[in-house]
């Protein structure tokens, strides 16, 4: 018989579960079928239904009605629930940019990438250093260049004293931007700024599964989860970036 997971998700009170009287059948997006390929379904009840659990996995569907309560749709069909979801689930990001090895040409290239991209980030933080004091690391330079990209995300610089690592760097801003789920870090430039996004979005929106790190060949330009990074630090004593085994090259 398995056992419940301190990782999962309960059915009962999603508005998507499909119920024939108190017992659940099915999945109004077609999450329980998906998910059975990938973890286990559990067949659960207490004293009001019968329900799945979807073992191991947060389910990325799930939505009570006070959800939809909050964003001003309390009377929407399912249909319109099923698209407002559908339609917002995607890689939730904070983008990170470390400007140590930019040159203006770089910036450039950088701009046009992001400026394409469909996925955009939540948030931009820029990382300079004092002692660079570089005319394209200006306040100025920088407001152009999210203004190129999307002038509604928001942005904030961190200037450096010291050359400090740029992984000390990340531990800084993961442990202290708990509620983003995912960080992409760019180190130095690179060209698949997109492909690496889209690669993403793709496991974790598309197949529903899960990745350690996302990195280009280089290393220098990486998606991670913030959860798994906190975890391993407080939990395990390490740091999830020392390990090989956790990259999937992009």
């Amino acid at each position: 018989m398995s056992s419940i997971d301190k990782i999962h998700t309960p059915c009962k009170n999603c508005v998507f579960a499909i119920y024939k009287g108190n017992t659940q059948e099915n999945c109004e997006l077609e999450y329980i079928t998906k998910y059975q390929k990938i973890t286990e379904i559990l067949e659960a009840y207490d004293d009001e239904k019968e329900f799945y659990i979807i073992n191991k996995k947060k389910c990325i569907g799930y939505r009570e009605q006070k959800w939809f309560d909050n964003i001003g749709m309390h009377d929407a069909s399912m249909e319109e629930k099923k698209k407002q979801v559908l339609n917002t689930n995607y890689l939730d990001y904070i983008l990170v940019i470390n400007l140590k090895f930019f040159e203006e040409k770089n910036i450039k290239s950088l701009n046009k990438q992001l400026s394409k991209m469909n996925i955009l980030p939540k948030q931009i933080i820029f990382i300079r250093y004092q002692k660079d004091r570089i005319k394209f690391h200006s306040y100025k330079e920088i407001q152009k260049f999210v203004k190129n990209i999307n002038k509604q995300i928001p942005w904030k610089i961190q200037t450096m004293l010291d050359d400090e690592h740029h992984n000390d760097i990340l531990h800084n801003i993961v442990t202290s931007n708990k509620k983003s789920r995912f960080i992409f870090s760019i180190h130095k430039p690179c060209d698949k700024i997109s492909k690496i996004i889209e690669a993403a979005n793709d496991i974790v929106y598309n197949q529903l599964g899960s990745f350690v790190i996302l990195s280009n060949k280089e290393k220098t330009a990486l998606v991670f989860s913030g959860g798994s990074y906190r975890y391993a630090a407080v939990v395990n004593k390490n740091n999830i970036f020392n390990d090989e085994k956790n990259y999937q090259i992009i």
